[in-house]
């Protein structure tokens, strides 16, 4: 399928587009209100209610934690809560809708969606996956007929596609970010440091060995730890044993006008070790103005632009020299500010509206190939490689795309001659003929880099190297820069003994 390209982004949204006036089932055992709601459950609701807003009829199928009710509406989207996502109730919800009566047109699933054990699948409603870390993803029994996969960043789908043969192309929708608006941020006098406690408790009582190194250089830190766990009592207990009740802070699972105070008052973002899915408190981070030190993996490559928004270490190992480092770079002022600017930029580009049709466009072309019995399209390069070319499309004529294609003005001009393309499936050659065949007069072509697909094409990214000239964190001297003086004595605030700084 094909679309004109003045349907493209940003000049106007398309309307959810091929979904519209359809209805999507949304396969999920935890919706928005669930109490283990987290970054998957908030991409989906962004996008559902995106499109519920467009025209679309979505209905989120859910299991049913106490004190929810059966059936609410959120935003437009129907929500129904059964006994359990995988029980008799989840099964009778899901026969009526997908057996019984042809009620749906397309399922989206979250990522550890489970197939329902039904007597019969239609194989005529195409099912999409969106995966945010590749260990969630069901084995190929518990999987959908004929499903496709979206992953959420670019090594979020390297990841997937080295773990398991995939069904089919896999295209990158990248998640949002809101909107940053005005700066309004006034960091604390003191080095302060916000961390997410890690799922693991190996890997929590790790990030807090790095952070009692820091501690013992700069021994005016102060850490703020956010999130609830099992293991959680106990990663405070060693925390007080080692002499840190003054310096770190546990606040519990925290949402909302809280962490946003948390954020507007810290100066770096310590992102946790070993985690394998796409960073949301680092993209939260970036829309405050506060940088990320993020130990070297995938996903932390993708949400902090490396020496832009933030650093990436080498290694784990490296996470607490790097802490101390880049506190003492950022009490810099001026430092300070480029990096908060550039963060801000760079959360700028990353828009729900993008992801809500991206992810649209992807369940319209299954849409168009179940129908017509199609499995893949003309372009066969490989799936995981797009390109970027800039064009003239012909005189008095749109250019024609698919949908699940990018085009948007290059520049700023409000009636540019020329436009920014995105064409999956294709390297540079393939982009440059189809566009040729069009009448199009082709400027430039490339390939995509992983940039390209997070932020789209022709996206104004926070300049590299002229912005922010600092080489990579943890390779350059830092002459003239001392550890803050030691902080007042402490004095016990009456909270379950636990010391902290005035």
């Amino acid at each position: 399928m094909t679309t004109s390209a003045t349907n493209g982004f940003p000049a106007g949204r398309r309307a959810a587009g091929p979904l519209h006036a359809r209805h999507v089932l949304i396969l999920h055992p935890r919706d928005p209100r669930h109490p283990e709601a987290a970054g998957p459950e908030r991409y989906l609701h962004h996008v559902a209610t995106r499109w519920a807003a467009d025209g679309v009829q979505v209905t989120w199928l859910a299991e049913r934690p106490d004190g929810l009710a059966e059936r609410e509406t959120l935003g437009g989207v129907r929500v129904v809560r059964g006994a359990g996502h995988r029980g008799r109730a989840a099964r009778r919800t899901t026969r009526k809708l997908l057996v019984d009566t042809p009620l749906v047109d397309a399922v989206l699933l979250g990522e550890d969606a489970r197939r329902p054990r039904l007597d019969r699948w239609p194989r005529s409603v195409p099912a999409v996956r969106v995966v945010h870390d590749p260990a969630a993803v069901p084995d190929r029994r518990r999987r959908f007929p004929g499903e496709r996969w979206v992953a959420v960043s670019p090594s979020v789908r390297r990841a997937l596609l080295a773990s398991a043969p995939a069904p089919g192309p896999v295209f990158v929708v990248p998640p949002g970010a809101d909107d940053p608006g005005e700066p309004t941020r006034r960091r604390a006098e003191r080095p302060t440091v916000v961390t997410w406690l890690p799922r693991c408790p190996d890997t929590a009582l790790l990030a807090l060995w790095h952070l009692a190194a820091a501690a013992a250089v700069l021994p005016a830190l102060r850490v703020d730890v956010v999130g609830e766990a099992p293991h959680l009592p106990h990663v405070r207990r060693v925390a007080h044993e080692h002499g840190l009740a003054g310096t770190v802070t546990f606040h519990g699972a925290v949402a909302g006008a809280p962490l946003t105070d948390l954020l507007t008052r810290a100066w770096l973002v310590l992102a946790a070790p070993g985690d394998t899915a796409w960073s949301y408190p680092v993209v939260e981070a970036a829309t405050a103005g506060v940088p990320t030190l993020a130990p070297a993996s995938a996903t932390a490559r993708d949400a902090v632009v490396d020496g832009l928004t933030g650093w990436v270490t080498p290694d784990v190992e490296s996470l607490g020299g790097a802490l101390t480092q880049a506190l003492q770079e950022l009490a810099v002022d001026e430092r300070a500010g480029t990096l908060a600017a550039a963060c801000r930029q760079w959360a700028g580009v990353l828009r729900w509206d993008r992801t809500a049709d991206l992810l649209a466009g992807v369940l319209g072309a299954r849409l168009d190939e179940v129908a017509d019995g199609r499995t893949a399209g003309r372009r066969t390069a490989r799936p995981t490689i797009s390109a970027v070319a800039t064009v003239r499309p012909p005189a008095g004529a749109a250019l024609r795309l698919r949908v699940t294609d990018e085009v948007r003005p290059a520049g700023t001009d409000p009636a540019p001659a020329e436009q920014v393309v995105l064409l999956h499936g294709c390297d540079e050659a393939d982009a440059h003929s189809a566009l040729h065949r069009q009448g199009a007069h082709v400027t430039s072509v490339r390939l995509a880099t992983d940039l390209d697909l997070l932020a789209g094409p022709g996206a104004h990214l926070p300049s590299t190297g002229r912005a922010i000239p600092a080489p990579a964190l943890g390779w350059w001297p830092q002459p003239g820069l001392e550890p803050w003086p030691a902080p007042p004595p402490p004095a016990a605030d009456g909270l379950n003994g636990v010391v902290q700084h005035a």
